[in-house]
């Protein structure tokens, strides 16, 4: 009842050797031996046991999905905005130049602006 079932078993071999006693009485001493070796010896295969449901359980099976792949740089924000700010800066360049190195200056006196 205290769980000290080694402790008992050891105590009723005791008295059986220390004050034998006779009958009915000695029978049930001895039961009361073979009971206790027999929850020993169950308490010993539940502690080397594993938990229960864990042996009738099949292991966990973790399916890891790959990452998506990279965005290609085409498809990225920041190329196209780098894109755009080189094209505005590259058609600016070439209309101050144009204008600015042309060798005929328009005149407003015709009317037509040449390039």
């Amino acid at each position: 009842m205290l769980h000290h079932k080694t402790e008992a078993i050891e105590f009723y071999k005791t008295y059986l050797r220390k004050a034998p006693p006779q009958g009915r009485q000695r029978a049930e001493v001895q039961k009361l031996i073979r009971d206790l070796e027999a929850a020993v010896a169950q308490d010993s295969k539940l502690a080397a046991a594993p938990p229960e449901g864990i042996h009738d359980e099949k292991p966990a099976v973790v399916v890891v999905a790959p990452p998506p792949p990279p965005k290609p740089v085409w498809k990225r924000a920041w190329v196209w905005g780098l894109v755009g700010s080189v094209v505005a800066v590259g058609v600016g360049l070439g209309v101050g130049l144009g204008v600015g190195l042309s060798p005929h200056p328009p005149s407003a006196s015709d009317g037509v602006v040449r390039f």
